[in-house]
């Protein structure tokens, strides 16, 4: 299973829930996503972090590359004052 984190630096009085929204609904098309939680700071409110869970590595490369996400980025990048920063990390089982 891994994790996938995204931050977004977000223009000053712009709204990005909507294409938040429908970059949760594509990947929920995708096999082995699991689910998305956002992040945002609690001391500025211009920074999210967007945070899913996979399966599986396979799961997170199809998605990462398919059409639907490359067109969201599009429209999103307009709305962000820099670049999206996304670092994936493998889940390490805890030993009792």
């Amino acid at each position: 299973m891994i994790k996938v984190f995204v931050g977004y630096k977000v223009r000053e009085g712009v709204d990005i829930q909507p294409i938040l929204s429908a970059f949760q609904s594509h990947k929920s098309q995708y096999q082995g996503f699991i689910g998305t939680e956002i992040l945002k700071s609690v001391n500025n409110g211009s920074k999210l972090i967007e945070i899913s869970t996979w399966n599986e590595d396979g799961a997170w490369i199809d998605w990462d590359k398919s059409t639907e996400k490359q067109d969201l980025l599009g429209q999103i990048k307009e709305l962000l004052v820099d670049q999206p920063m996304v670092s994936t990390y493998k889940i390490v089982p805890m030993s009792k």
